[in-house]
This record gives C-alpha cells, structure tokens and sequence, in this order.
C-alpha cells in the first residue's frame, strides 16, 4: 500500500510545544500588559504576527498586525520603528505601492538601515522593477556583506534573470547562516531551495528539501504546497490531491481550491474538479478588488477550465496597469494565447523572459505560442532553453516531442 510520507510527519505530535513565533507574541502581549506605552513592544507584536502570517498561511494576521503599529503611533507619532513596522504591516498586505511609499520615505530620512533597504526590495520585485530591487539588495550587502536577508532577495532576483544555480547557491548559503533555532525561517527556505530544484529537474534534492522543511514545521503549508507540486511534475496527479487536500485542511486558501482542482482534474476526477474550480471562482471574485487576491489564479482559470478567455484578458490588462512582475506577464501572454491573440501573446512572453528567467513551463508555453505564430525558428529557440534549463525535469520527454512536432511542422 503506498503512502505518502508528508501525512506521516504531521502525526507525529498532537501537542506541539509553542513555535519562536508565539513565544515571541506572548511576550509582547505580556510587555504591553506590563506598560502600555511602551511603542516598541506593540512595534514587536506587529512584527511578530507579520512572520505568524507566513508560519501559518493565515493573512488575517496580516490584519490583526495594524491594530499593534497603530498604537505604537499613537504613542510616538514620528517613530522610526513603528513606521517600518507599519511598512512591514503592509508588504504582508500586499499593499505593494503603499509600501514602497512608505518605506522610500523612511529611507530618505535614514538612507543606512538595512531592513529598510530590504523592504524598498520587496515592493520593487513585488511591482516588476528589478532593476531597482537589485540595486536595493546591492546596498544591503554593501552595508552588510552577505546577510541572510539580503541572500535571500538576491536569490529572488536571480532567478528572475536566469541565474538559478547561483539563485540555489544563495539560498543554501542563507540557510546555514539562519540560526537553528527559527525553525519556521530554516523551514521556509528549505520550501525556496525545494522549489528551484524541482524547476530545474532536480527531483531528488527538491523532495529531500520538502522532507526536511516539514520535519522543521509539521504541516507547513508552503512546503505542503510544494510538495504537491514536485508530485504533479512526475504525473502522480492521486497523491498530488490528497496533499492539496491536507494543505486546504491545514491553512485553507482560495488559491488552494484552483490547485486542487487543477490535481483533481489530471487525476480524472472531472466531476470533483468543477466543485472546486466552482467554489474557489465565487470565493475568487469576493476579492477580486482586495490586495490580497487570487486574481492570477482566476485569469489562469478564465484562460483555461473557466472557458472566458475575455474576461481573462481583462483582468491582465488591469492588473498590468499597476504592476509588471512576471508572473503577471505570464498569465496575461497565457489570456491572450486562449483567445487565440498569439502574436499578443508572444509579445507579453517575451516581456517576461526578457531578464532570462530559465523557467521550464514558461519557455515551453512560450515556445508553443511562437509555434502557433507561425514562428518555428523562435519555438525551436524556446524549446531548445526548456531542455538546457532542467535536462533531467519530467518535462524534457514533453520538450523533446515539442521539439520533434515544430521540426516536422517546418518541413
């Protein structure tokens, strides 16, 4: 009988001890029963639910992490502290231009304070503009060498440009510099190395970076999440949907029922799949105007099972308004491809892969898109980046019959 691994750590304690994370909101909870003007410990309650946020999936903390700072501003209106916490409050939001407001103005009156730097960084890639983002990470590095913090966006921006193994190397690197102790950080960056393995066909090392993340945290819901994903990569589409389905158990999400549904769907389970492509499209349009959306997932599914490419194209072109990261780029090009706008789509494809990120699934979708163009030289050209970037990937079988099929095409 087979059985998945993943379900078995997470059985393995039904009491946990408190993580670093609640240790550290119970003891500013205590500080600020202790003296209720004291900034700094609401400043430290905010910080903490902003990591409680990502340790759980839960973006309510994110909310309940506004309420700390705006008391913390109360007491000291000016203070550099409480304003960056208030800037972290709201890159947890996803409220990226607000963020990168804020901080910029932190940043003009104290132009050295690192974490200020790094979150200048977050709301740049968050936005689309590398460029900025990699001269914010360049002067945190600059004032602090080789940083955890700092690896880690480096490694972000990286992979944006095509470099994944250099990406893999600053990872690890931030990995062995976090102490061990934070768990949920060692965690989370086991998830990061986990995930640019299994884009670059390293199956093995990606499944053992999953093992290990979910020994840190049981049931870490990034690195269920994953692992799903490493499993839907090798076609084993069944156990790919009892993960997603224990990921939705643990830390429900919207984003969560298009995943399974997508698992679902692979696995020929058609009915099951429309439930869940049905409940997360009315979950989905509840937010379509909130920071924290799904709106990438819901023009992934207008272009595909949901069979609206329009509306698809519409929610790209709007979201293309405010920002331009690639992810963005990648689902509007995947909007215009279903509506059979392919010179379109190609165009948006190639703003994407412009910096030379070396996706598989982006450079064989682009790939496709110039073959439908009538551009096999430029197919042939994407295919052939697929296959050098992940070799060894469950989708080189796929790339090489691209291949052959855009080869005889051209005869």
């Amino acid at each position: 009988m087979k059985v998945i691994w993943v379900i078995l750590i997470s059985s393995l304690s039904l009491i946990a001890a408190p993580t670093l994370i609640e240790q550290r909101i119970d003891a500013s909870r205590q500080a600020i029963q202790k003296n209720g003007k004291d900034a700094n410990a609401y400043n430290e309650l905010a910080l903490a639910l902003v990591r409680q946020a990502r340790e759980t999936a839960n973006q309510a903390r994110c909310v309940e992490a506004e309420a700390p700072v705006a008391e913390s501003l109360k007491i000291s209106p000016s203070g550099f502290d409480g304003r960056r916490a208030r800037v972290a409050v709201r890159l947890c939001e996803k409220r990226w231009a607000d963020a990168l407001e804020e901080a910029t103005a932190l940043h003009n009156q104290v132009m050295d304070d690192v974490p200020t730097w790094g979150y200048i960084a977050d709301a740049q890639t968050a936005l689309g503009d590398y460029e900025a983002a990699g001269r914010a990470v360049q002067w945190m590095i600059n004032m602090r060498q080789a940083s955890p913090q700092a690896l880690q966006r480096g490694a972000t921006l990286r992979e944006a440009y095509g470099l994944n193994e250099p990406a893999l190397d600053w990872l690890t690197s931030a990995l062995r510099m976090t102490s061990a102790t934070d768990v949920e950080e060692r965690a989370w960056l086991l998830t990061r190395i986990a995930k640019l393995n299994r884009m670059m066909g390293h199956t093995e090392p990606a499944e053992d970076a999953v093992k290990q993340s979910l020994t840190l945290v049981p049931d870490y819901p990034w690195a269920l999440t994953e692992n799903a994903l490493n499993l839907v990569a090798r076609k084993r589409y069944s156990d790919a949907v009892e993960v997603y389905q224990q990921r939705q158990r643990v830390a429900p999400s919207v984003a969560g029922l298009y995943d399974l549904g997508l698992a679902l769907a692979s696995a020929g389970k058609s009915e099951e799949a429309q439930r869940e492509f049905a409940e997360f499209e009315k979950q989905a349009l509840r937010l379509v105007n909130q920071p924290d959306n799904a709106n990438l997932d819901l023009i992934a599914y207008y272009s595909g099972a949901g069979k609206n490419p329009q509306e698809a194209v519409r929610m790209a072109q709007d979201r293309l308004t405010h920002q331009h990261d690639l992810d963005t780029l990648v689902a509007s090009a995947g909007a215009f491809a279903a509506l059979g706008e392919w010179k379109e789509a190609g165009q948006q494809m190639a703003l994407a892969l412009k910096l030379g990120a070396k996706n598989p699934t982006w450079l064989v979708e682009a790939g496709r898109i110039s073959r439908k163009a009538g551009d096999d030289t430029g197919a042939r050209k994407y295919f052939q980046q697929a296959l050098e970037a992940a070799p060894s990937s469950p989708i080189s079988e796929e790339v090489i019959q691209e291949l052959v099929h855009t080869n005889a095409s051209s005869l």
